[in-house]
């Protein structure tokens, strides 16, 4: 960022007043200091003085491109309020997942085959796992899931760990089936981030993709596991052997994964051949039945965590975080504030402050 963008972005006059405080040639108000501090997407300790943290580091699937509207230090910055609201409360910040240890010389299928029977056993039964898993991961392993608009050819999902636990930033453009299969690969590199995390991976693109690949595969085992998908292909199967394509399309929905998923998976359970699945992804009668069964389907999750805002507003009501405060970190201004607690169920009343008398 240039001192003429931070000048910009900090509301001051000119870029002469930002060369100024570099050099200590000029006193700072402390609205000064905290604009500052807004736009650099840290803390005021770190500002004064203090040594900086750091920012956490992101792992990315697939990167956006360009102006996406966001940027790392953003998604963090959302990351620590969420920490914020949930220590003012009482409730302790981190996650509660398992620790999965990788030898990186031996990475094959059996890792992420036994990783995601492991991580199902930890969830428990669930008849309905990828519409769900967002809402467990939050409740039963305090991750945070953050769906972030990253553009309609931009990035898919990344996953961090830092000092206010774990996170997940999926794609909110991409279509319902698609941001399943990403947040649940992306459970993966959360469970590996000890043996395969950024600092490892990343220096080798190599190995970078061979373990976005067991990511995939840990994804697929995960949401389709081989025992329920069997018993589903089974069931519809005709007097020939044969499977409608509507079937498999209709399997595809119930499982809450697209069809070119499914389709992978069969071929790795080996109910079909890989020509099939080649033929059936080029097929445009295929394509547009596919489309036409999925048309109504398609919804867009809401821009901030439920739990999050949830959180953040009883620690308003509270007396935790002020009413500015509150707006802030709910990215809207004060006037704007109660439609946004409108559009999650709540509301800026006075009721909240009401209680009940107990023995």
């Amino acid at each position: 960022m240039t001192q003429q963008e931070l000048a910009e972005r900090a509301g001051f006059s000119a870029h002469q007043i930002v060369s100024q405080i570099e050099r200590g040639q000029r006193e700072l108000k402390a609205s000064e200091l905290f604009r500052i501090a807004r736009v650099l997407h840290v803390d005021l300790e770190s500002l004064g003085g203090a040594v900086p943290s750091g920012v956490p580091v992101v792992l990315w699937r697939k990167r956006p491109e360009g102006d996406w509207g966001g940027s790392e230090p953003e998604l963090v910055e959302r990351c620590r309020r969420y920490r914020n609201v949930l220590t003012v409360i009482g409730d302790r910040p981190g996650h509660d997942l398992p620790k999965v240890e990788v030898d990186v010389a031996h990475l094959d299928c059996g890792v992420a085959e036994k990783a995601a029977q492991d991580f199902a056993r930890r969830i428990g039964p669930c008849s309905d796992l990828a519409s769900s898993l967002a809402e467990i991961l939050e409740a039963q392993f305090g991750v945070q899931v953050w769906f972030v608009d990253m553009g309609e050819q931009g990035g898919s999902a990344a996953c961090s760990i830092g000092d206010y636990g774990a996170a997940v930033f999926v794609n909110s453009l991409d279509p319902p089936w698609r941001r399943n299969f990403d947040l649940a690969h992306e459970v993966f590199h959360l469970l590996t981030w000890d043996s395969l995390g950024p600092e490892v991976v990343n220096t080798d693109d190599t190995l970078w993709r061979r373990c976005e690949r067991l990511a995939d595969m840990f994804a697929a085992n995960l949401l389709l596991p081989a025992d329920a998908v069997s018993i589903e292909v089974d069931h519809r199967r005709g007097d020939k052997g044969e499977i409608a394509w509507m079937d498999l399309i209709d399997i595809a929905r119930r499982f809450g994964v697209s069809t070119e998923a499914l389709l992978w998976r069969l071929k790795s359970l080996r109910r079909i051949s890989e020509a099939q699945v080649l033929e059936l992804k080029e097929d445009e009668s295929f394509k547009r039945l596919d489309r036409a069964a999925r048309r109504g389907s398609w919804w867009r999750p809401a821009p901030l965590p439920e739990r999050f805002v949830r959180t953040a507003f009883m620690a308003h009501s509270k007396g935790y975080l002020s009413r500015l405060r509150l707006a802030e970190y709910l990215e809207t201004n004060l006037a704007g504030l109660s439609d946004v607690l409108a559009e999650y169920g709540l509301w800026g009343t006075d009721d909240y402050q009401k209680a009940l008398a107990t023995t």
